[in-house]
């Protein structure tokens, strides 16, 4: 147990007594203690030390500050204390260690740099960190993050074991960032002028903290980049900074000591991208010093902070060289516009992020003159109070000691902490003091009362100053009385302490005023793992800890609330209300105001459901001084469940799933009915044309019902149901369905022909259709015009795939390409027709076939004048001279006449890949040179690519930024013969393809030439000598990327004449689920595929679709009404399904309406074909009723192949005797 402390539930330890500070410092006791230190200074001078012992008389009320740093050790010597250790968790007993002890590579948690180690969101804390993992030969770090719930809960940790530490480098720290809008989190790690490391968990991950899993598959892999296509190199320091509006910046510095530049990106959760903001500070500018002169430099920044105001404040050193010497000046810029325009003291501006950034010599940036020499430490301390003043803690020589150029001497020495600060003036002002450490971090309570929290050889110090009541009329009495506390409650395990740079949860700080220490013991014997631990501190005079938890939901109103007094309260005033502004803004005299009371708690009175109360508590000490508290707030809610509507998704056949999901925390468990109908109906249950009970169920949980459902477009809300009340989701929508079970035939084709083991996504495959490519087909059999009653899907039906009809030939073979998602070997796909009242395809969706990095398609069915490009680019050509083939692979090929004919293709940036697959079906017999598609104006720097026949062999030219690569096939295509050529480069290697085959190869690096304006041309080149092509070219194609070996072959393969990449199965009527029924007449006679209940009343006339058929009446009219009006099996199998029986006998009882009637039994085994008479089946007339008004029919099957079926139905003619 610490000293001084007692524990309590939950591992936090509650407050012993405590001394109260004053204007001046501590008041003076008997008695020293361990952890007293000298006094601050006033401005500009210096006071002499106090002593000071601590009354262990005296309450401490709680209140946590939150820290993080490495190696530290704090006093323990249990005489009381000015700061309480409330908690002491460890993130992970394994945290890393350098193998090494020396102070430059000690540690890489808790470096000043780090800024970003542990973060608070949402009511839990999150740390990233290295966990310790012995490879063998070394421990190594691997990059591992924690969470904890607040005030006290267990840290929850795992390791990403993808990645392993680097180098032994403290700078190449791990930071954390958490973005409001979408609740991701965001991990940086592992740099020091190096490539990018970024990772990024998916969207909500933070935002539901207790319901969702927590582990290494939450997070993507580790990217080189942040957006585009370029790697982000050079990365050192990254900083994560939220934004007031909820978003989150990035913020690094591009390049190394001496000459580096900072960039900011930002990240939007509504877009879960990252976009580009710019450079703001750059390198360049002469600078003259005492220590190093030159041009290049770079800022060293303290922090970048928002204040309450939404401003963002930037304070910063130069650096001229690697050398620490070189560091000069307090510099100081702020940005009203999240970082993007940039002002100096006086608001004028200096800098636009992305054109013009931040340099040495812009004007009026200068906090403070500090020269070089001064053993200036970069990364100070920095921080905004409540009022918007700027507070900077600089660590270096005082004025009266000389330059001192060799920097370690500092550490050691001279070197003390000076305060800094801008005043709500624009004035900067200094406050030196005595006080000598390591590099500080700085926090400012609501009372404008600072805490520097600082290493010194062995121990954690935090030093606190207050300001006057208007520290700018009087600022030599303002933050003049630094002074250190004595803490209490204990520190890391003795001998395993060291002094080293600490970082702050400053998000923690901000939401709470709780002071979280992040620090990890030392391993004294320099190598292995050590514990890393998170110390939560109370200093703050503000009130904090508030029950009902800040911004939470409460289900029922609390009857007291409740808080932790700040470190002097005595008393409390209360303000309470429904309106944030007005309890804000509350005096003494304000409505708001409920009065003083003595101890942390207050009975608000009774409460609303449904309502958000606001209150503020204020501190008032011994003396009457009033500390202004922060405001709070918490919901009541009932617990009536909340339900949020998901997606909704038809599988074939007919029916469709909705999906919803009852709220994991708000409400109880509840009765869920799902509302279906053509329109919203909104919350009137009247006006929707369905409802379903879907019956209680548990909060949290996912409610998913299938049923069947009409073919159009419908709408559809939950509402959810308990004691309390009920709460409607919002309205979800399901798509229309094609009813493709209703369709009149299908094929199922097989890719028998590919057989590589890579899979193609995106393969357009070409489907040709008639009676020999699909047996059985028949254009009769099609019910719409042209084609429109023609679809493909996946093998089960599920998935519509996108197609084009290139030829439609009633009277001979039509040609269709279909978007095939993932070409595998013996992939499947099915064909669809035989639907009336469908209409054709729009462009979009025929386009669509083309989607998969089609720059454009050309099929060159048109003569003259004008060429279609196929693709979502739609980049028409106009064509010169075109007429049509004779004869092709694909119907219309275009005939080029070698003197004049070509397709001019206007440019586009679809035609300016970074690399390329140009392909064609070509036919010629010319032995000259003749362009089949190309972008080259020849003898001008206006060049991308050739790709022609040259001396009767394919030759493909790629050009890049300076030169070209010019690869020759060794098969010649000059032999009148229709041949797929096709050329590739993906930046490493040019190819030629001749016939599927790879035919000539070059390396070549780079990508293509960038910003060409040229036209690209189909049989010629833009050229004074064109070279026109002389024969047939059809089927012209461009890709934005290498098309790999086996996608070009599987083009040749499935396109060339007489193909036999595709298989198809006989046309046939749809049975996809393969119960013998067809699946048009489960739909039209059972409401949807694999009904099976028969209970379905299409007519609503009292008798079933199934009674219906079995009786030969209709079930769609209700004038058809059988004469049997009831008709069951012996064993009452709704179905009719024929009860197997030895001998194949089995009986079925009727009950009759009326006398003078005769049954004829038949019989199927699929209810297509229908079979009666004696050699059949065999049946017994029997009049005589049985009990319940039951006539009894007896029933033998005769056929030998009807009693080796599975399953047998019956039906029953009713007919008059005669």
């Amino acid at each position: 147990m610490r000293s001084g402390c007692r524990q309590s539930s939950g591992g936090i330890l509650q407050p012993p007594t405590f001394p109260r500070l004053t204007q001046g410092g501590l008041r003076p006791t008997d008695a020293k203690s361990d952890c007293s230190f000298p006094a601050a200074g006033h401005p500009e001078t210096h006071l002499s030390s106090v002593s000071r012992t601590v009354p262990s008389s005296m309450r401490l009320s709680k209140t946590i500050l939150s820290i993080a740093f490495g190696l530290v050790a704090l006093c323990s010597n249990g005489q009381g204390a000015d700061g309480l250790l409330m908690n002491d968790s460890i993130v992970d007993s394994q945290a890393y260690n350098f193998p090494s002890v020396s102070f430059s590579v000690a540690t890489v948690h808790g470096v000043t740099f780090q800024q970003d180690g542990v973060v608070t969101y949402k009511g839990w804390q999150y740390a990233a960190y290295y966990q310790s993992f012995f490879n063998g030969t070394r421990n190594i770090g691997r990059v591992s993050v924690g969470r904890r719930p607040l005030p006290g809960g267990t840290w929850q940790t795992f390791t990403f074991n993808d990645y392993d530490f680097t180098t032994i480098d403290s700078h190449n720290d791990v930071v954390i960032g958490i973005c409001a809008e979408d609740g991701s989190i965001h991990l940086s790690y592992d740099h020091h002028v190096n490539t990018l490391r970024y990772r990024k968990s998916v969207a909500g991950l933070a935002d539901q903290p207790t319901t969702t899993a927590w582990n290494a598959s939450m997070f993507g892999p580790t990217l080189d980049r942040l957006n585009g296509s370029t790697a982000l190199t050079q990365v050192t320091y990254p900083r994560f900074i939220p934004t007031p509006a909820g978003k989150l910046l990035f913020t690094y510095r591009f390049g190394g000591s001496g000459g580096g530049d900072e960039i900011f990106y930002e990240y939007s959760g509504a877009t879960g991208t990252w976009t580009t903001v710019g450079q703001y500070t750059t390198r360049s500018g002469s600078y003259t010093g005492t220590f190093a002169s030159g041009n290049d430099r770079n800022a060293y920044f303290d922090m970048t902070v928002f204040d309450s105001a939404g401003r963002l404040h930037a304070t910063w050193c130069w650096r001229e060289t690697s050398n620490a010497s070189s560091n000069h000046d307090l510099m100081y810029a702020y940005s009203d516009d999240v970082g993007r325009t940039w002002r100096n003291q006086l608001g004028a501006q200096i800098g636009v992020a992305g054109s013009s950034s931040i340099g040495v010599n812009s004007p009026g940036i200068i906090g403070w003159s500090i020269p070089q020499s001064r053993n200036y430490i970069n990364n100070s301390a920095m921080t905004t109070d409540r009022q918007g003043r700027v507070h900077v803690v600089a660590w270096h020589l005082p004025d009266a000691v000389p330059d001192q150029t060799t920097f370690s001497t500092a550490l050691t020495s001279n070197s003390r902490f000076h305060h800094y600060w801008r005043g709500a003036d624009g004035v900067w002002r200094r406050n030196p003091t005595t006080l000598t450490g390591t590099r500080a971090k700085l926090a400012a309570d609501d009372d404008g009362r600072l805490f520097l929290m600082y290493g010194d050889t062995s121990n954690l110090r935090i030093a606190t100053a207050s300001p006057a009541s208007s520290p700018e009329a009087t600022p030599s009495s303002s933050w003049n009385n630094w002074a250190t506390l004595n803490l209490i409650g204990g520190a890391l395990p003795a001998g395993k302490a060291a002094s080293v740079n600490l970082i702050t949860d400053t998000s923690r700080w901000d939401q709470d005023r709780i002071l979280s220490l992040y620090a990890q013991e030392t391993n004294v014997s320099g190598t292995g793992p050590t514990p890393l631990h998170v110390m939560d501190y109370h200093v703050s005079n503000s009130a904090v800890l508030p029950s009902p938890a800040n911004l939470s939901e409460v289900a029922l109103p609390p009857t007291n609330l409740t808080w932790t007094a700040g470190i002097e309260a005595v008393q409390h005033d209360v303000y309470f209300g429904t309106n944030r502004t007005a309890v804000e803004t509350a005096n003494l005299s304000s409505a708001e105001y409920r009065g003083r009371v003595s101890s942390p708690t207050f009975a608000p009175g009774a409460l609303a459901s449904e309502t958000s109360y606001f209150w503020r508590i204020d501190s008032v000490d011994s003396g009457g001084t009033v500390s202004t508290g922060r405001v709070w707030s918490f919901t009541v809610h009932l617990p009536i469940p909340l339900i949020a509507v998901g997606s909704a998704s038809r599988a074939y056949g007919g029916s469709a799933t909705f999906q919803g999901t009852l709220d994991p925390v708000v409400g109880e468990s509840a009765s869920v009915t799902l509302f279906i109908g053509t329109s919203d109906g909104g919350t009137n249950e009247s006006a929707w044309q369905q409802s379903i009970e879907l019956g209680s169920r548990p909060l949290g949980s996912l409610v998913s019902p299938s049923l069947p459902a009409p073919a159009g477009t419908l709408a559809f809300r939950f509402r959810a149901t308990n004691s309390y009340g009920s709460a409607w989701s919002t309205v979800g929508t399901l798509a229309a369905d094609r009813a493709l079970a209703t369709w009149a035939r299908t094929t199922l084709i097989t890719a028998s022909g590919y057989t590589a083991g890579e899979t193609l996504i995106g393969f357009p495959l070409l489907v040709r259709l008639d009676s020999t490519q699909v047996p059985g087909f028949s254009y009769a059999q099609m019910l719409s015009s042209g084609g429109a009653d023609l679809a493909f899907t996946s093998e089960d039906g599920t998935q519509l795939y996108d197609h084009e009809i290139e030829t439609w030939d009633p009277s001979g073979t039509s040609f269709i390409w279909v978007r095939i998602p993932s070409l595998t070997a013996q992939s499947k796909l099915r064909v669809w027709w035989g639907k009336s009242g469908e209409s054709a395809a729009t462009p979009t969706a025929r386009a669509a076939t083309w989607s998969s990095g089609f720059g454009g398609v050309w099929h060159l069915n048109q003569s003259l004048g004008f060429q279609t490009d196929s693709s979502p680019n739609a980049l028409p050509g106009t064509s010169t001279a075109m007429a049509d083939a004779s004869t092709s692979v694909i119907p219309k090929a275009a005939t080029l006449n070698g003197t004049s004919s070509t397709v001019t293709i206007p440019n586009a940036s679809a035609l300016n890949p970074s690399f390329i697959s140009v392909e064609a079906w070509i036919r010629t017999t010319s032995a000259g040179t003749g362009s089949i598609f190309s972008k080259d104006n020849s003898g001008s720097v206006i060049r991308v690519w050739q790709f022609r026949v040259n001396a009767g062999k394919v030759e493909f030219i790629p050009f890049n930024a300076t030169a070209n690569a010019n690869v020759i096939s060794t098969a010649s295509v000059n032999d009148g013969q229709f041949h797929h050529v096709c050329g590739t480069w993906d930046g490493t290697t040019a190819r030629v393809y001749v016939d599927g085959v790879q035919s000539g190869s070059t390396a070549f690096a780079g990508s293509l030439r960038t910003g060409q304006t040229n036209a690209a041309f189909i049989g010629r080149m833009e050229t004074g000598s064109p070279n026109f092509f002389p024969g047939t070219i059809d089927e012209v194609r461009l890709s934005r990327s290498a098309r790999s070996a086996n996608w070009i072959k599987a083009s040749y393969d499935n396109q060339r004449p007489a193909s036999a990449f595709l298989t198809a199965t006989p046309a046939a009527a749809p049975d996809l689920d393969g119960d013998r029924l067809t699946d048009p007449w489960e739909v039209a006679e059972l409401g949807a595929v694999n009904v099976s209940d028969g209970s379905q009343d299409a007519d609503q006339d009292g008798a079933s679709d199934l009674l219906e058929y079995a009786t030969g009446s209709d079930p769609a009219s209700g004038a058809g009404v059988p004469v049997v009006s009831m008709l069951q099996a012996a064993s009452t199998n709704p179905e009719f399904v024929f009860p197997q029986l030895a001998g194949g006998i089995g009986s079925i009882g009727i009950n009759y309406t009326a006398a003078g009637l005769r049954y004829v039994v038949e019989i199927s085994d699929g209810l297509g074909t229908w079979q009666s008479g004696s050699s059949i089946v065999q049946w017994s007339n029997r009049r005589e009723t049985l009990p319940g008004g039951f006539e009894r029919v007896g029933v033998r099957v005769i056929d030998p192949l009807l009693l080796a079926k599975s399953k047998l139905f019956f039906r029953l003619r009713v007919q008059t005797v005669p």
